[in-house]
């Protein structure tokens, strides 16, 4: 009888990894690459692609909700890692924009008084200008 890890072929990175293991994980490691070596090496995944084209094509799409159609129009968003700066002639553009930041994750506070300080310069007929507090992973918009 054959040897149960004869034929496995170990390269030095998986060797590393293997030595930084402990002693439990070693052995769950081991056999872990056995049973990867007896999946044959000619793998042929056209089936396994054509099946989920197929379903794809038969199912229904579910439509996608997207941001409002906006005239077009300049927006220049400017960010650093405290404050982010919303410059538009469009107020619509620019509550999709700050939605799509809280969207993300930042909780935002505007800043009336650096706004009073860019009035002077700007260049839109709009400028917000918000603090960034915090970026958490997901917040709930209802």
């Amino acid at each position: 009888m054959k040897p149960l890890f004869e034929h496995n072929i170990i390269t030095y990175s998986e060797y590393e990894y293997f030595k930084s293991l402990a002693k439990s994980d070693k052995i769950k490691y081991m056999f872990e690459l056995y049973e990867t070596t007896l999946v044959p090496q000619n793998l042929n995944l056209n089936m396994f692609f054509e099946t989920i084209k197929s379903a794809v094509l038969n199912s229904k799409y579910i439509p996608i909700v997207e941001a409002p159609k906006v005239k077009q129009s300049i927006i220049d968003v400017t960010i650093d890692d405290e404050i982010i700066m919303i410059e538009t002639d469009n107020l619509k553009a620019l509550r999709t924009v700050l939605w799509r930041f809280v969207e993300s994750g930042y909780v935002l506070r505007r800043e009336l008084n650096m706004e009073k300080m860019f009035r002077k310069n700007k260049h839109t007929k709009y400028i917000r200008i918000f603090q960034i507090l915090n970026r958490s992973s997901s917040i709930c918009p209802n």
